[in-house]
């Protein structure tokens, strides 16, 4: 299990190595220098998102000012930021878990439909339109199977739990079949003492010392 959450986490930092291109974009294709600081607050929200674990409204800020900036820089800046949207489909699978109805899955849903349509009529290209159909479908089809994968993982925990909270339940039921057998093994151990401790007694009384010494021999 702690193999898995570091492989998680792992998939989660790989990507940031794809934040050369808007940092390279000032330095050769003169991107505005003011989108190196809207590049640091998607880092940081990124990160927020990835290392702060539960629910507050700094998760809500951090999301939107992510959707914001991948809206923005493929709208405004180079249409090939729309593959920035699969940093959020990470987040949005693995991390947060959300169901489809969920603001996050929804925004996202909305984000990811207008920058396809604004970005397939914005193209005078037939190629970077064919690319802009793939992306959605690509991403879809990733999230899907990624869901698919992250449910068989979950099944398999509760599978193995219950395996496990089985074997524990029957090891306490032997234990406790143990501890009565024991237990009806000694009674039945002292009573026969009783038993044979009472004969002895009347035998005494009688004075019958052979038949008391046979019996306590016995």
């Amino acid at each position: 299990m702690k193999n898995k959450k570091n492989n998680y986490d792992l998939m989660y930092f790989i990507p940031l190595v794809f934040l050369i291109y808007p940092i390279g974009g000032i330095l050769y294709y003169h991107y505005p220098f003011w989108t190196l600081f809207f590049t640091l607050a998607f880092v940081g929200a990124y990160l927020y998102s990835v290392i702060i674990r539960g629910e507050s409204k700094y998760h809500m800020i951090a999301w939107s000012t992510m959707l914001t900036y991948i809206f923005y820089m493929t709208i405004f800046i180079n249409s090939g930021f729309i593959w920035y949207i699969y940093f959020l489909s990470n987040l949005l699978v693995y991390r947060f878990r959300d169901k489809l109805k969920s603001f996050r899955f929804i925004s996202f849903a909305c984000t990811l439909a207008t920058v396809v349509f604004l970005c397939f009529f914005k193209a005078s290209d037939f190629g970077d339109r064919i690319m802009f159909l793939i992306v959605p479908i690509f991403c879809i089809g990733y999230m899907w199977i990624a869901i698919e994968n992250r449910n068989s993982e979950e099944q398999r925990e509760k599978i193995a739990e219950q395996n496990q909270y089985i074997n524990i339940l029957s090891a306490e039921n032997e234990r406790n079949r143990i501890g009565r057998d024991l237990h009806d093994s000694l009674g039945h151990t002292f009573a026969m003492m009783t038993l044979k401790t009472e004969l002895a007694l009347k035998l005494l009384e009688k004075r019958n010392y052979d038949k008391y010494k046979k019996n306590y021999q016995n």
